[in-house]
């Protein structure tokens, strides 16, 4: 049940590879509480009360690969709070109350291969945001409250899976999905879509699995160049009503 981490508190463990502090009564934590542990590779801080994340809370890590802030509730992340992570991999920040991303939070992250932002409260995501990740393979923004726009994902070049699910998206505009020469996986289930205009899912060359589930789908003349491209028995149609409930 610790509440407390005094800064400074590991700075003399210059062996220390692993700090589990997951379900303690954690409120809030310094700048400078877990710096200066060189050979830090992995920090769990789950299921905490940490509300915010200060600049500079976690400097000077150069081996910490996996950093996880699951379940915190957390509402803020100021400027700065994941900078000089040069070998960060891993970053867990799902299931909190984040509402925005400041623009820069993860511009300084260039080994990042795995970023979960599900379950949050985020409705708008920074054009660029994403664009200084250039090794990210796995994008996970699941159940927020997010709209997309062409261009949020580029320079994605090496993501293989992106999760969008129920976010109530209810378009998507062609060139969204552009520039993903090694997506493999993209899941749109459970969002509010009705149509897809042709285009969409063009540039996806590896493309093996498109989850479109459980969307509100209105089968009509708009829909037939994607149905014999994409559409899997799955699909449930919703509109109009003599088709409801078929395949």
């Amino acid at each position: 049940q610790i509440s407390i981490v005094q800064p400074g508190a590991f700075s003399n463990l210059i062996y220390l590879t692993y700090v589990h502090l997951d379900s303690n009564q954690l409120k809030s934590i310094q700048s400078g509480t877990f710096s200066n542990i060189p050979k830090l590779i992995d920090l769990f801080l789950r299921h905490n009360y940490l509300s915010s994340i200060p600049s500079g809370a976690f400097s000077n890590l150069p081996s910490l690969e996996s950093l996880a802030l699951t379940g915190n509730g957390l509402t803020h992340i100021q400027p700065g709070a994941f900078s000089n992570l040069p070998m960060l991999r891993r970053l867990c920040l799902n299931v909190n109350n984040l509402t925005k991303i400041p623009p820069d939070s993860f511009s300084n992250l260039p080994q990042l291969r795995r970023l979960d932002l599900t379950s949050n409260r985020i409705s708008n995501i920074d054009s660029d945001l994403f664009s200084k990740m250039p090794l990210l393979e796995l994008l996970v923004i699941a159940d927020n409250q997010i709209t997309i726009s062409p261009g949020i994902f580029s320079n994605l070049n090496q993501l293989q899976r992106l999760e969008l699910k129920s976010n109530h998206i209810t378009e998507i505009q062609p060139g969204t999905f552009s520039n993903l020469p090694s997506l493999k996986i993209l899941s749109l289930r459970c969002n509010q879509m009705t149509t897809i205009q042709p285009g969409t899912f063009q540039n996806l060359p590896r493309l093996a699995t498109l989850d479109l589930r459980d969307n509100p789908w209105q089968c009509d003349c708009r829909m037939i160049p994607l149905k014999s491209h994409f559409f899997e028995s799955e699909i449930i149609c919703e509109e109009p009503e003599k088709f409801r409930g078929q395949k």
